[in-house]
């Protein structure tokens, strides 16, 4: 491992083919120099495993050999992170659809409120109707009596004779009480 850092650090290798999953990886470099072929294993930036070769057909063999083993490895990385985004999307919708809900229910106690002021609003003015038509009850009898009242004063003056009204019966004199006499003390 140490012997490859050295030489990829020189720029004395050549990559060939390198395959990722996820942190892991498999590379099989190539120097020119020897014909040597190198297969690195690795995990983040860190050699794993080191296999040095002369020959080309185990060189591949190796490399296919540790790129599955990358895919392997990797499942657990793959899955923790996409449980892991599958997480905070939840936390995410969660939050919106929250937003959301309290959008709703404000949404709703306004419209109860304006229902609540609406419907205030139709009693007093069902009672105010009421109201109004008790009074206009009252000023149609009252302009009935006047009418009535117009009609016989023009009927009066329209009739041509006149005629006096009869007067009222004399009522006699009512008879003083008679006075008794002081009561004296023994």
């Amino acid at each position: 491992m140490d012997r490859l850092r050295q030489l990829i650090d020189s720029h004395q290798l050549t990559e060939v083919r390198t395959t990722y999953n996820s942190t892991y990886g498999a590379s099989l470099l190539f120097q020119p120099e020897t014909l040597t072929y190198y297969v690195a294993l690795f995990h983040g930036k860190e050699f794993w495993r080191v296999m040095q070769t002369d020959s080309f057909e185990d060189a591949e063999s190796l490399y296919r050999t540790f790129a599955t083993q990358t895919q392997t490895l990797a499942e657990v990385d793959i899955d923790t992170m996409r449980l892991d985004a599958g997480k905070k999307y939840a936390e995410r919708m969660i939050a919106l659809n929250q937003q959301r809900l309290q959008a709703l229910q404000q949404d709703a106690s306004h419209q109860q409120q304006e229902a609540r002021q609406v419907a205030e609003q139709q009693e007093q003015a069902r009672q105010q109707a009421a109201a109004l038509t008790a009074d206009l009850h009252s000023t149609t009898s009252q302009l009935d009596a006047v009418k009535q009242q117009i009609r016989a004063l023009e009927a009066m003056w329209a009739n041509p004779s006149l005629v006096l009204p009869t007067p009222a019966p004399a009522t006699p004199p009512a008879a003083p009480a008679p006075q008794q006499p002081p009561a004296t003390s023994p």
